[in-house]
């Protein structure tokens, strides 16, 4: 599989810090991954793969992975870390842009954890996720949760909400997707943190 980076199609650089901290956490990972991970087989589509912390745990699970990352200084990272592994192809363009070149209902598995806030019209991704996926296939998503914890985080990672689980079900069910399981994560977190993830 070909490695690439289309700087036509890119976003602009990503400047956080927190996939470098998150690196150095390979629990958390796992256990983000954990209700997802018999899913994740097949032929696998991950949006917004950063710089590949979370698809280190999964991509020997599958036949055959595509790790989309659009931001052009987390591409090449992305690039460099899995050249080596023939099933796995990095891809460095936005969603819109990349979606043209894939079979349609071609793909096992769509994963995107911590992404869906960050596009404007998260509607128009999930449908086009839908058309990628094959009529078996499962969309996964980690999702920030609660727009009443919106705070200078979210505005800083340019977060354009939070999700309740009725918004993030309405989302997914508006884009002809059926659910099979909605359930916040770390709600513990909630109290001392303000964070909270929803995952469905």
């Amino acid at each position: 599989m070909q490695n690439h980076v289309d700087r036509r199609a890119v976003s602009t650089d990503y400047e956080g810090r927190d996939l470098e901290v998150l690196a150095e956490i390979p629990r958390y990972q796992r256990w983000v991954l954990e209700p997802f991970r018999t899913r994740l087989r097949g032929r696998v589509l991950e949006v917004g793969a950063g710089i590949g912390n979370l698809s280190e745990q999964y991509v020997d699970d599958a036949e055959e992975a595509e790790l989309l990352e659009p931001a052009e200084n987390l591409a090449t990272r992305l690039q460099a870390r899995f050249a080596s592994r023939a099933h796995v192809r990095t891809i460095g363009r936005l969603l819109e842009h990349a979606a043209t070149e894939f079979t349609p209902a071609s793909f096992d598995a769509c994963i995107l954890v911590n992404v869906l806030e960050h596009v404007e019209d998260d509607g128009a991704m999930l449908r086009c996720l839908r058309t990628l996926l094959k009529p078996s296939g499962s969309l996964l998503l980690f999702v920030p949760a609660l727009w009443a914890l919106y705070g200078t985080l979210d505005a800083i990672h340019h977060h354009h909400r939070r999700y309740t689980k009725a918004s993030l079900r309405a989302a997914v069910e508006g884009a002809a997707f059926a659910v099979d399981l909605l359930r916040y994560f770390d709600v513990l977190g909630v109290v001392p943190a303000r964070g909270g993830c929803s995952q469905i």
